[in-house]
């Protein structure tokens, strides 16, 4: 999974690759992260492992724009505590 510090001009002008679906790390929020579908429909999402071990979980946090950067990396943070 690549890793960018998402930017609200590079979320609304990034697309996905015809016929696939990407997921980007925020390199400023562990965790959050942006799924971009060949569609275009663009959500936020918060990932992490759980502390008694097993399989990396996903939690969504909401899609962009109605959900914004900031208010997405604050939820990151409070999910991560």
């Amino acid at each position: 999974m690549p890793q960018i510090k998402l930017t609200d001009a590079f979320i609304t002008a990034y697309r996905a690759p015809k016929g696939c679906r990407i997921e980007i790390a925020d390199a400023r929020c562990i965790g959050l992260s942006l799924r971009v579908t060949a569609a275009g429909a663009k959500s936020f999402s918060f990932r992490y492992r759980p502390r008694e071990g097993g399989n990396p979980q996903r939690v969504a946090i909401g899609d962009y724009p109605a959900v914004k950067l900031g208010k997405a990396r604050a939820q990151a943070d409070k999910m991560r505590a």
